[in-house]
């Protein structure tokens, strides 16, 4: 189990039954607050059509080869 509990550690992950569960429930649209690379964002957006939006607070983070064509933007927060 990842016990990681700050910074990405340029991580990713994808949640695909937790992804269909919310789809089946009608929503169309994501926030993942902390989402590393971005493979979820990217996923929800490209498999499951959602308007996936992904918030990563980690500045040495980089942003997973998938994000760069997914429809989705990720925000980033600038470290201080």
């Amino acid at each position: 189990m990842n016990t990681n509990v700050g910074g990405s550690g340029n991580y990713g992950h994808v949640s695909d039954q937790l992804l269909r569960y919310f789809k089946d429930l009608g929503c169309k649209t994501m926030l993942d607050i902390g989402c590393g690379v971005g493979m979820n964002v990217a996923y929800a957006n490209e498999v499951h059509g959602y308007e996936g939006y992904g918030l990563e607070g980690d500045a040495n983070c980089v942003p997973h080869k998938l994000m760069m064509t997914s429809s989705c933007m990720t925000l980033r927060t600038m470290a201080s």
